[in-house]
């Protein structure tokens, strides 16, 4: 027994202790990737590899020991045996690597699965370390293959007067997976929920994301514009003219879009016609509408605006406008000469 020990002196001599310990520590303590118990996968996405770190055995001593079916956080029986030597000192196994490969198909199924194992053995001198197993049971669950895409048509236009979007209602995604899409307005991130008053007028373009394990995907949900809805109104004023003269009604408003049409009542308001350009009128569907040469039958008709936007979201009527058609002057008795 002396003489054995005394082949391995230098094993005893304390800076190879050191030594051999701090190689051991960090071949045991490096952290690698842990595979989860289950993937999400994307349909004709890249190819995911899955890579864990063993546990050592049980105990410091390897005398005369036997372990059997290693696992592998997750992996099952990358090592079938592990047996050792009495060196009288004990032995350490350092951390073993294996990794599968998930190959995965276009139609949602696996189209091939790839185990490599390497192993990084560190020990005393004269502990022997035997790894005559290379048997797998693969055992990770890979969870069904999904994809994402678009659903429904987004509208082209949309008031920003209207109620919230529920844009997960725009994909199709698995609904155990759709709480984790994410979706962007613009390239910047936005709730699920998105409230249109909270946007400014113009073009906007949505997207949406999932992180996949295998290689995430956005797609693009539509494009759409924000309409403003017609507001602030004003109203035009009363018109006094003679009869061969031009009154010139005006309105104005903002929003999106805007379409003016005016219109005209000859009851006092009862009803309402729409005014087509022609004859005495001009501008009927503009902003301001003119009135040339009416005649005294225009007396006292009243002429209003309908504004409207380009989502129909506010449409408007101006205040009522009254037009005063004077009578002309005219001289019924000539004067007599004065004697």
């Amino acid at each position: 027994m002396m003489k054995f020990f005394s082949a391995y002196k230098p094993c005893r001599n304390k800076l190879a202790h050191a030594f051999v310990f701090m190689m051991v520590f960090f071949f045991v303590k490096t952290t690698y990737a842990q595979p989860n118990s289950s993937y999400n996968l994307k349909v004709g996405g890249t190819s995911i590899t899955l890579t864990g770190q063993s546990a050592q055995p049980s105990g410091s001593s390897c005398s005369n020991s036997s372990v059997t079916s290693w696992s592998l956080y997750g992996f099952n029986n990358i090592f079938s045996t592990f047996s050792g030597s009495d060196c009288g000192i004990g032995c350490t196994v350092s951390s073993s690597l294996a990794s599968i490969t998930v190959n995965p198909g276009t139609d949602g199924t696996v189209q091939s699965v790839q185990y490599s194992k390497k192993t990084v053995k560190l020990m005393y001198p004269g502990c022997s370390v035997l790894d005559n197993g290379n048997s797998l049971v693969f055992s990770i669950a890979v969870s069904s293959y999904y994809d994402l895409s678009s659903k429904g048509t987004l509208p082209s236009s949309i008031c920003s007067t209207a109620a919230p979007l529920n844009l997960s209602s725009y994909i199709n995604l698995d609904a155990s997976l759709i709480s984790g899409a994410t979706f962007y307005l613009d390239g910047l991130a936005t709730s699920p929920s998105l409230n249109p008053s909270s946007l400014s007028a113009g073009t906007h373009t949505l997207k949406a994301s999932y992180p996949f394990d295998n290689g995430s995907t956005t797609i693009t949900i539509g494009t759409f514009t924000l309409v403003m809805p017609v507001s602030a109104v004003s109203s035009p004023g009363a018109q006094t003219i003679c009869p061969s003269g031009t009154a010139t009604f005006s309105s104005s408003a903002s929003g999106t879009g805007l379409t003016y049409q005016w219109q005209e009542s000859v009851n006092a308001g009862v009803s309402w016609n729409t005014i087509v350009t022609g004859g005495v009128y001009s501008g009927a569907t503009s902003a301001s509408l003119s009135i040339t040469n009416p005649g005294t039958g225009f007396n006292g008709r009243l002429y209003r605006c309908y504004i409207n936007d380009q989502n129909s979201c506010n449409p408007s009527y101006t205040s009522n406008a009254v037009l005063t058609v004077n009578t002309n002057v005219g001289i019924t008795t000539q004067p007599a000469p004065a004697t």
